[in-house]
């Protein structure tokens, strides 16, 4: 039987779409079949799930400073070769194409187990300008078996870096449609902010520059040409 081996420096009960993403895309692998290489976070527990992944915890830096991203690395690389040769994986997902991608290929070139990147657009850009960074991720893509991608802008960009576009699948992230229904929340919303029949623009994300932000209000003066009671809730 095939065992899967999951790294990822990013994982619940750490909050973040990249965490969520992750475990709706891997929480329903059986624990006979797939092991998931997890960071510990501190002051949080998890109740384990039967019908879901064996989750292995180790505690790396979680910053986003070089020095706590190169720790993170060495860590996760050297675990994962651990678990790679004491559960016979016979295939290796990385949750990020840095640091997961690193440890990856480090199984892929010991021990030839074939490898899948998971890439989310963040984990590329960050590292446009460090060029041996760019060089290093344009490696764990280069050799990667396959390359699931968040949307067509990052697999777009993906492909930019070094991949092979045939290698690529565009995988969009899920929605609960029955906590997020779209009437529903968008009607508490108005009434809350008391906009109730105005036109309205919401942006859901943390404020870093490369979320946007800055780009809508921009192009509010425009927008507002044409509907002059818009209203912008971030």
């Amino acid at each position: 039987m095939s065992r899967h081996l999951l790294i990822t420096g990013d994982y619940p009960p750490r909050s973040g779409g990249q965490a969520r993403f992750l475990r709706d895309l891997w929480g329903g692998l059986p624990a006979s079949r797939a092991t998931v290489l997890a960071p510990r976070i501190p002051g949080e527990s998890e109740e384990p799930d039967p019908h879901g992944p064996e989750v292995v915890r180790i505690g790396i830096p979680l910053g986003t400073g070089t020095p706590a991203r190169l720790w993170r690395t060495v860590l996760l690389t050297v675990h994962a070769l651990r678990l790679a040769r004491r559960r016979r994986v016979s295939a290796v997902h990385a949750g990020q194409i840095m640091a997961g991608g690193t440890a990856a290929l480090a199984c892929h070139r010991l021990f030839g187990c074939p490898y899948t990147l998971v890439a989310h657009g963040a984990d590329l850009l960050e590292f446009a300008r460090h060029p041996l960074a760019s060089r290093l991720a344009a490696s764990n893509l280069g050799n990667a078996d396959r390359i699931v991608a968040n949307s067509r802008f990052t697999a777009g960009e993906v492909v930019r870096a070094g991949a092979d576009a045939a290698r690529v699948r565009v995988l969009h992230p899920v929605v609960d449609a029955e906590r997020f229904n779209a009437e529903s929340v968008a009607a508490a919303i108005r009434a809350c902010y008391g906009l109730a029949g105005q036109t309205v623009l919401l942006t859901v994300a943390r404020l870093v520059r490369r979320k946007g932000h800055d780009s809508v209000l921009d192009a509010l003066a425009e927008v507002r040409r044409e509907f002059r009671d818009v209203h912008y809730l971030v």
